[in-house]
């Protein structure tokens, strides 16, 4: 069987170490990264490992270094102009060296051991622990500095607001204090219609005599003064009005008001250029700081991880058990190494999958059809022996994606925003899918004849095998026909499972049985359509009949249940044609519309335009979606029953992370 065909095949290996060995094994198996560990459960013959003794301490350490690359990233906000030296090319690099965890990893497997070397050691352990001691005490003062200097930058923006305010009104400070007949009101009132005569009849209701200064803001601020005895009843008018308070600034002797204003700005500007040069400082730490930061981040994720790993292992009073899974091309020289680094004092035996075992699954498809990986991820892993249907998903998924999409500009489009997201975001297997995707849908575009939607230009009719917008009855012909075989494919995916596992009669009777149904359902049909003798009818209805028989010996009643839900299977492929004939029909509308406010001058062009534009990308996202979802659940729903059991669990191998490979 092709090795793609299903995966990786792997082997089961058992380890017995004393504990003198233990830590020079570990180092090994994390070295190699090939090593699914299968974890121990305490039983009453074998307890579970306890984690090494510098684990609590690595652990706190990590916990600082990854605390600390926290609080550097988070002070470099995108945006924020530091000034200095510092530019914005350095601080972006320093943004991805500290946010992005491949950067991480690549550090990580850059810093791995040999197999069985220890070179990790107590005083690397205290080094970093008294170099990073040093730098979080530097950085917590730097940034309660900061701290302090933006409170007082938030404090003298306000009193400078104040100032201007009652710079505004046109009193000077003095005049609102140090009275001892007269009373002061100054502060904000809601904003209203005409209120500066409504507030002054209102006042006036109270006592004639009184002065009334107005500010026009967006809070309007007022100013008051009145006589001792009518105080109280002008707080109450004043209430009325939403009247709030404002403390009014004390000025130095022999200040003036706008004195006061230039120095309290010169404090504020002060207190700013403060806070900059806070930030500067700590960004220019974070970047000299930034490798150093993810060397020993990566350093010391190995080493806990290594450190903890007897959590997974089984233990004796004298020995520790390893088991796990490892791919079979990996074996002989990973028990070589293992040996080594035990010094030969280790039991190792390698054996082949049992019945029973819970095999994990290592995928082995080509750079091309990797990216399809992802449904399976979304979905379930094969289980250990099944076929992989990543290689026929990347053949069939882009077909149906492209017979519902089915148009050369949208197909452009959606190939651009491809490379335009892998560009921006990486190299996500999502973006793979939808390049492949986008391609297919430029083919099946061109079969249509569609652009944009447009089947001919002027007098131009584009070269087409098939119109979607009048040929519906063949379109619908087609879809099925692709859904006869897609179905089929499956089955005979799953005829292959189940030959695999069960044997021939069993894949005839569970599989087969499902080829002699649609054989008989033809010939019925061709009868029916007299296109065959009599005969052909009696032919049709055996054949159901053997089915009937085959079915119930290979699945049961269930599958004789069932029999009905290939036929409806069939006829769901017919939404590859509803999809399509929706997109095209709603394209050739925005089209119409669009042309008719051509011939309004101008401004008919200028909407025409914005019509396209806004329509055509309105029904792109509908049909991107849709044709995605929909070929989706044709995999899922129609083509995975056919074959797929999935449940498979995750190769994980120790030392090694998730897509690291």
């Amino acid at each position: 069987m092709n090795r793609q065909e299903t995966p990786e095949p792997m082997a089961k290996l058992v380890m017995i170490t004393p504990e003198s060995k233990l830590k020079p094994v570990i180092r090994a198996l994390h070295a190699l990264g090939a090593l699914h560990i299968e974890e121990h459960k305490k039983s009453e013959t074998m307890d579970i490992g306890s984690p090494m003794k510098e684990s609590e301490q690595i652990s706190s350490l990590l916990v600082r270094i990854r605390s600390l690359q926290s609080s550097l990233a988070l002070s470099l906000k995108p945006g924020r102009d530091l000034g200095g030296d510092f530019g914005r090319e350095q601080k972006a690099d320093l943004h991805r060296n500290l946010g992005r965890s491949d950067k991480i990893q690549s550090a990580k497997q850059s810093s791995s051991q040999q197999p069985g070397k220890d070179a990790f050691s107590a005083s690397r352990i205290r080094e970093m622990e008294s170099f990073y001691g040093k730098l979080d005490k530097q950085l917590s003062i730097l940034q309660a500095e900061s701290d302090t200097l933006k409170q007082a930058v938030s404090q003298l923006s306000l009193e400078l607001k104040n100032l201007k305010e009652i710079d505004a009104l046109g009193i000077d400070i003095p005049f609102f204090s140090g009275f001892s007949s007269l009373s002061s009101f100054v502060g904000t009132v809601k904003a209203a219609e005409g209120l500066p005569e409504k507030l002054a009849d209102a006042i006036s209701q109270v006592t004639a005599d009184f002065s009334l200064r107005i500010a026009n803001h967006e809070q309007p601020l007022v100013a008051v003064f009145v006589r001792k005895d009518a105080e109280r009843g002008v707080a109450g008018i004043l209430a009325e009005f939403d009247f709030k308070p404002m403390a009014v600034p004390v000025l130095g002797k022999g200040e003036t008001l706008k004195q006061a204003i230039k120095d309290k700005a010169r404090e504020l500007d002060l207190a700013q250029k403060g806070v900059k040069e806070t930030l500067l400082e700590i960004s220019q730490i974070a970047h000299r700081q930034s490798k150093r930061m993810l060397q020993d981040e990566a350093v010391l994720s190995a080493e806990i991880e290594r450190q903890e790993a007897p959590l997974r292992f089984g233990r004796t009073d004298f020995a520790y058990v390893v088991t796990g899974w490892i791919p079979e091309k990996d074996c002989k020289s990973s028990m070589k190494e293992i040996r080594k680094a035990a010094a030969g004092k280790i039991f190792i035996e390698a054996s082949e999958p049992g019945h029973h075992d819970k095999v994990p699954v290592k995928l082995h498809n080509s750079p091309g059809t990797r990216p399809f990986e992802f449904f399976l991820n979304l979905y379930s892993l094969p289980s250990y022996g099944e076929k992989d249907p990543t290689k026929i998903i990347s053949i069939l998924f882009p077909i149906l994606f492209g017979f519902m999409l089915g148009d050369v500009g949208y197909g452009i489009v959606t190939l651009a925003l491809s490379y335009y997201l892998k560009k921006k975001f990486g190299d996500q297997q999502l973006f793979g899918i939808i390049k492949y995707a986008s391609i297919s849908s430029i083919f099946f575009g061109i079969l249509f004849g569609e652009y944009f939607g447009f089947e001919e230009f002027g007098h131009f009719e584009f070269w087409h095998i098939l119109s979607r917008a009048h040929d519906l009855t063949e379109l619908g012909i087609i879809a099925i026909a692709i859904g006869f075989v897609h179905l089929n494919i499956g089955l005979g995916l799953g005829f292959s499972n189940v030959l695999r596992h069960h044997g021939l009669k069993m894949a005839i009777f569970e599989k087969g049985s499902w080829w002699v149904l649609q054989a008989g359902a033809a010939l019925i049909g061709l009868y029916l359509a007299k296109l065959l003798p009599t005969i052909s009818l009696y032919a049709g209805i055996s054949l159901i009949l053997a089915f009937a028989v085959m079915i119930v010996k290979g699945e049961g009643i269930k599958g004789l249940v069932e029999m009905p839900a290939i036929f409806s299977n069939m006829l769901s492929y017919a939404r590859l044609m509803a999809i399509g004939v929706s997109s095209v029909e709603l394209a050739i509308v925005i089209n119409e519309q669009s042309l008719e406010m051509f011939h309004k001058g101008a401004a008919g062009v200028i909407g025409g335009i914005l019509v396209l534009l806004v329509g055509h990308s309105i029904n792109l996202g509908l049909g991107l979606l849709g044709s995605f979802l929909h070929s989706l659940r044709l995999h899922y729903v129609e083509f995975f029953s056919k074959f797929f059991t999935g449940g498979g669990m995750r190769y994980q191998p120790f030392g090694k992370k998730e897509g690291s490979d």
